[in-house]
């Protein structure tokens, strides 16, 4: 159980790490690249990589010690340009190693998840790619339509529960309903087979502001407002 922590101003390449039992922070290896407000995913899956099987790690470290992998990538450099290059932070060997940087017209990558053995990013230029942990190489995802509809959006975020993909971002009522003038949060799944968009019915009470924080747990994604918390029900079915 750890939660990982960037800063959020300036390029910085250290990362902490909270035990989210003991509420305490721990530093790890600092990243090969300074960066700031990069994307980043985690998983704690025995996920083979390229880097793992020349080295033969996966075979002598299984069953020994539970690992995890953390993805950074994107973010902004010194003077603000968007950056493409990435890097993922192995425990069994307590380093970072460069990846394959993202196409240079993906756009600046603004949110990302891991999801099975795929990271997966949506940038500011409505595009969306996944990164193929096991195989190292990005793939770009063609979905119908591009993104959701009605996706008049502000910071759309993508989340992952029991290997299914969301998205979730700010929507104004005026496109959805033809009037008023606030934002509501809307939530779509990616089927994964046939890349479509589907439009998930929000929680009654989800109507909620600008402040509204959203995390996600292998059993549920949840939205976070002023410590109310907002369960999507619905994503346990099936």
């Amino acid at each position: 159980g750890r939660l990982f922590h960037r800063p959020l101003s300036l390029t910085h390449n250290k990362v902490w790490y909270v035990n989210v039992v003991t509420l305490s922070w721990h530093p790890m290896p600092s990243m090969k690249y300074g960066r700031s407000l990069p994307v980043v995913g985690v998983t704690q899956d025995s996920i083979s990589t390229p880097y793992r099987e020349a080295h033969d790690l996966i075979s002598s470290s299984m069953g020994i010690e539970r690992s995890f992998l953390l993805i950074a990538v994107g973010g902004k450099g010194q003077r603000e340009e968007p950056l493409y290059y990435g890097e993922i932070y192995d425990s069994l060997t307590k380093q970072w190693t460069d990846i394959q940087s993202l196409p240079s017209d993906f756009g600046g990558a603004s949110s990302g998840t891991v999801c099975g053995s795929m990271f997966y990013v949506c940038s500011n230029n409505e595009k969306l790619a996944a990164y193929d942990i096991e195989r190292g190489y990005w793939i770009a995802i063609q979905t119908s339509p591009l993104l959701p509809p009605n996706f008049n959006t502000y910071r759309p975020q993508l989340l992952s529960s029991n290997g299914r993909l969301f998205l979730i971002s700010r929507c104004w009522l005026q496109l959805l309903q033809g009037n008023g003038d606030d934002a509501v949060k809307k939530l779509w799944e990616l089927d994964l087979t046939d890349l479509t968009w589907t439009d998930i019915p929000l929680h009654s009470d989800a109507h909620l502001d600008w402040g509204c924080v959203v995390f996600a747990s292998d059993r549920k994604p949840k939205m976070i407002k002023h410590g109310l918390a907002l369960v999507y029900k619905h994503v346990l079915a099936a």
